[in-house]
């Protein structure tokens, strides 16, 4: 990367995360900085559907910090399938669990998996819209007042998992 390239990046990154704009100390928002990077293998239009939807949220409260972080570790142990657990425990030969940690999630696995968090969770396949990839399962999970949210694509472990507030109607994934 130039020296010109990582100055401009730089400049990008200050912008997002301190606002920009004429706004007093006294009146203006307290500012907020979010970014999506996507990985190999995510359709193009991934980073827009979830900066969309996280632009929706209302953000949890700062004393919230805390259980939003509680929230979001139980979830992805829930969603983790636990594949090297049950390899190292010999629950099975570690080629066959990797091997079936490597299919397709299925929206009754991880629903099955989220029922002991939320009986309520939503789970299914991606709509437009919805903040997750093509080919996975997305779902939303309310964990006290803390909205999990995410995508998951193998049995073996959600590819990504977010704590945050509800949409503007109070759910944690669209209906």
């Amino acid at each position: 990367m130039t020296t010109r390239a990582l100055l401009a990046a730089l400049a990008v990154l200050m912008v997002a995360l301190t606002g920009c704009g004429s706004g007093t100390p006294d009146t203006a928002p307290p500012a907020r900085g979010a970014a999506c990077v996507a990985d190999p293998g995510m359709d193009d239009e991934y980073c827009d559907r979830f900066m969309t939807d996280l632009g929706r949220r209302t953000p949890p409260a700062s004393e919230q910090a805390e259980a939003a972080r509680a929230a979001e570790t139980a979830v992805a142990t829930a969603l983790s399938g636990r594949v090297l657990d049950r390899c190292n425990a010999g629950e099975g030969s570690c080629t066959d669990l990797i091997a079936w940690g490597d299919q397709p999630a299925t929206p009754e696995e991880i629903r099955d998996r989220l029922t002991s968090i939320d009986p309520g969770a939503l789970v299914r396949v991606p709509r437009p819209g919805d903040p997750a990839v093509t080919g996975s399962v997305v779902f939303g999970v309310l964990v006290g007042t803390i909205c999990v949210y995410g995508h998951q694509r193998f049995k073996k472990g959600p590819e990504r998992v977010y704590a945050g507030g509800p949409l503007p109607g109070g759910t944690c994934l669209a209906p």
